[in-house]
């Protein structure tokens, strides 16, 4: 019974710390979609851009990829 207790312990640590992780996460991303309008040169939207796909992958891949598209077709430009 204590195996289990521990088991359902962890978890709940590890799913708690996940939503938590999502959060922080997003509430970078939102930062960064933020700078990129205010970004004073393609070089910086490029930089900004990337870092928005590089925070997606652990939240959302596809949204990631989308961005990472936008980054290397600016950056081609």
């Amino acid at each position: 019974m204590q195996h289990l207790k521990l088991t359902v312990l962890i978890l709940a640590l590890m799913l708690n710390f996940n939503a938590t992780a999502r959060r922080e996460g997003q509430a970078k991303i939102d930062s960064l979609l933020q700078e990129i309008p205010h970004a004073k040169n393609d070089s910086q939207k490029v930089i900004l851009t990337a870092a928005v796909s590089l925070q997606l992958q652990a939240v959302n891949p596809d949204e990631g990829i989308k961005y990472g598209k936008q980054a290397w077709l600016l950056q081609k430009a």
